[in-house]
C-alpha cells in the first residue's frame, strides 16, 4: 500500500513539473480511447467501394490440378464432324510438332471462310457504284428541296388570293344595311343567335386583320428570298389559312341556325345566305390543305437531304470501327473452324498406331491415331460443368507447386469420353501438353493448370463483386456524381443517397476478377463493387480505393 502511494506521489509531482506533457498525454490518453470505444460500439457510417465499367480484353478459363505424368502416349482425336478424306501418317512414322496427320471435308467451312473473307473485303473497300449512287441522291435531295421552295412560293400565291376571296366573300353578309348577319338587325335576334353571329363576326374580322399583316409579309417574298424567310411566312399562311376557313366555319354554322328558324318570309334570303357561305368553304379548306402540304414538303425534303449527305460522307468516311472489329472477328472464327478439319500433331513423336481410315465419318473426339512422345504430358482432372466448356487444342497456362516461379505455357491435347464416378461426383481425364523442356520438371509433381477456353477483346466487363441476381443480373450504378471526385476513396452512404439506381445487365463470359457486359451498361458508368456497413477508416489490407482484397 505503502509502495502504490509513493508511485502516485512521484507521478503527481512530475505532472506538476511537466504541465506541457501531461496536457498532450492526457489528449492523447482520451481520443485514443474515443477511438477503441467507437470500434467496440459499432458506430459509424455505411460506404461504398465505386469503380467504373471499363472496356478490354478478358479470357474465360476453367481451372483444374493434377500431376506431371509418367505415361508418354497420347490418343490424337478428330475435333470436327464429317468424311475422313486423307491420313497422312502410317504406324512408326516419326514426325514433328505440326505434322498433319489427317483431314476431314473441310469444304463447308471453307465456303463460309471465304464467303466472310468477300464480306470483309466488301466493307473495308469504297465501291464506285455506292459512291456514285449517293452522290446522285444528294444531287436529286438538293434539287427536291429547291423544288419545295419554289412550289411554297405558288402556294403562297394562290393560297392568299383563295384567303383574300374567301374574306371578301363574306363581307357583304355582316354589311349594316343589306346583310344576313347585319349587327344593325341583332336587336331583333334571340340571346343564342346574338352569340352565333357576334362569334361569326369576330373571327371575320380576326380573319382581315391576320390577312393584312401577311400581305406585308408576302409582297417581300421574291425569288431571292433566303429559304429561312419562305419558311416562315410559310408558317404565318397557314395560321391565317386556318383562321380564315375557321370564319367560314363559324358564319355557316350561324346562318344554318338562322336559317333552322326562319319564317316563309325569310327564309329565301336564308337559303341564298346559306347558299354564299357554302361555295366558300372549298377554297377556304383548299388554302389550309396547299399551306400544310407546302409546309411539311419542305420539311421531309430537308431531312431527305440530311440523310442523302450523312449516307454520303458515311460512305466516303469508309466503314464505322465497330463494323469492322465485328468483320475481323467473323473471319477469324471461320478460320478457326475450318482449321478444326485439319488433325496436326502437338507435338514431335512417333505414330504408335492409326485406328481410322480414310473415308470413315468420324465425330469430334473421334481417335485417329496414338502418338508417343518424349514430350512431358500433364494429367489433370475436371468436374462435368468445367469439361463442357473444355476442348482439344485450347491453350493452357501450367505452374507447379514444386518450382514456384515457373508458368508453363500449354495445349489440350486429349479429353477421356466417358467420366469416372467416385461417390457421385463424376470427372474426366484431360492431358495437357507441356511447351517446355525445363530439366526440372519431374514426373510426378503436383501441377495446377488454367485452360482458356473464351477470349474477348475489347468488350465492357465490371468487376465480379459489382454484378448479383434477383429476378435477372443487375448490378446499382450512381448516376450524376463526378468519377473523379467518387473514385477517390470510399464514398459515404449519404453522399451517394438518392443516386442509386438498380440496372438489368446481360451478362457474358468471365473469369475469377471480371465479368463481361454484353448490355445494359455504358463504359465510364459509376458502379458499387462492395458495401462496407458502418464502416470505419480502412487500413490497406482492408480494401483500397477499387475493393482492395476480393
Amino acid at each position: 500500500m505503502k509502495t502504490i502511494f509513493n508511485i502516485f506521489k512521484k507521478v503527481r509531482q512530475y505532472t506538476i513539473n511537466h504541465q506541457r506533457w501531461s496536457i498532450a498525454l492526457a489528449v492523447v490518453v482520451i481520443l485514443g480511447g474515443y477511438w477503441v470505444v467507437q470500434i467496440l460500439s459499432g458506430g459509424g457510417e455505411t460506404q461504398y467501394v465505386l469503380t467504373t465499367v471499363q472496356r478490354g480484353n478478358i479470357e474465360a478459363r476453367v481451372a483444374g490440378s493434377g500431376q506431371i505424368s509418367t505415361s508418354n502416349q497420347v490418343e490424337i482425336s478428330s475435333r470436327a464432324a464429317g468424311e475422313l478424306i486423307s491420313i497422312q501418317v502410317k504406324t512408326g512414322q516419326e514426325i514433328k510438332a505440326g505434322a498433319l496427320i489427317a483431314q476431314t471435308d473441310a469444304s463447308d467451312a471453307l465456303f463460309n471462310l471465304k464467303r466472310e473473307q468477300i464480306s470483309h473485303e466488301g466493307l473495308m473497300a469504297i465501291d464506285s457504284d455506292d459512291l456514285r449512287d449517293a452522290q446522285n441522291t444528294l444531287t436529286q435531295a438538293e434539287e427536291n428541296l429547291t423544288d419545295a421552295y419554289t412550289n411554297a412560293r405558288i402556294s403562297l400565291v394562290s393560297a392568299s388570293t383563295d384567303m383574300t376571296d374567301v374574306k371578301e366573300g363574306l363581307r357583304p353578309l355582316f354589311n349594316c344595311n343589306t346583310g344576313y348577319l347585319s349587327g344593325c338587325k341583332a336587336h331583333n335576334r334571340s340571346d343564342t343567335e346574338k352569340q352565333y353571329r357576334g362569334r361569326a363576326e369576330s373571327s371575320w374580322y380576326d380573319a382581315d386583320n391576320l390577312l393584312y399583316e401577311l400581305s406585308k409579309k408576302y409582297l417581300s417574298i421574291s425569288k431571292i428570298s433566303s429559304e429561312k424567310e419562305i419558311e416562315s411566312v410559310v408558317s404565318s399562311a397557314r395560321e391565317v389559312a386556318i383562321a380564315v376557313a375557321e370564319s367560314v366555319k363559324y358564319t355557316q354554322d350561324s346562318i344554318i341556325y338562322f336559317r333552322n328558324r326562319a319564317n316563309e318570309y325569310e327564309q329565301k334570303e336564308a337559303d341564298e345566305a346559306y347558299a354564299l357561305v357554302t361555295s366558300l368553304v372549298f377554297p377556304a379548306d383548299s388554302a389550309v390543305g396547299d399551306l400544310i402540304a407546302s409546309k411539311n414538303s419542305i420539311v421531309s425534303t430537308k431531312r431527305a437531304l440530311d440523310n442523302a449527305r450523312y449516307d454520303l460522307e458515311n460512305i466516303k468516311g469508309g466503314p464505322d470501327i465497330l463494323d469492322i472489329r465485328s468483320s475481323e472477328l467473323s473471319v477469324r472464327q471461320k478460320q478457326e473452324e475450318l482449321a478444326l478439319h485439319y488433325v496436326r500433331a502437338p507435338f514431335d513423336g512417333i505414330v504408335a498406331s492409326v485406328v481410322a481410315q480414310k473415308g470413315q465419318n468420324v465425330n469430334n473426339g473421334t481417335t485417329i491415331a496414338t502418338l508417343i512422345t518424349k514430350q512431358k504430358i500433364a494429367e489433370i482432372s475436371l468436374n462435368e460443368v468445367d469439361v463442357a466448356q473444355v476442348a482439344v487444342g485450347k491453350k493452357a497456362l501450367l505452374t507447379l507447386d514444386a518450382i514456384e516461379e515457373l508458368t508453363i505455357e500449354g495445349e489440350v491435347v486429349e479429353i477421356d469420353a466417358v467420366g469416372t464416378e467416385n461417390q457421385g461426383v463424376v470427372t474426366y481425364r484431360a492431358k495437357i501438353s507441356l511447351n517446355s523442356r525445363d530439366e526440372r520438371i519431374r514426373s510426378g509433381m503436383s501441377v495446377s493448370v488454367e485452360i482458356i477456353t473464351n477470349v474477348k477483346s475489347d468488350v465492357l466487363f465490371v468487376a465480379n463483386s459489382a454484378i448479383k441476381s434477383q429476378d435477372g443480373d443487375y448490378v446499382e450504378i450512381v448516376e450524376r456524381i463526378d468519377p473523379k471526385t467518387a473514385l477517390t476513396g470510399n464514398v459515404g452512404a449519404s453522399a451517394l443517397e438518392n443516386f442509386i439506381k438498380r440496372q438489368q445487365v446481360k451478362i457474358g463470359i468471365s473469369n475469377d476478377d471480371i465479368t463481361e457486359i454484353v448490355s445494359g451498361l455504358d463504359e465510364g458508368t459509376l458502379v458499387i463493387t462492395r458495401t462496407i456497413p458502418e464502416a470505419r477508416t480502412l487500413s490497406p489490407k482492408q480494401g483500397g480505393l477499387f475493393g482492395g482484397n476480393r
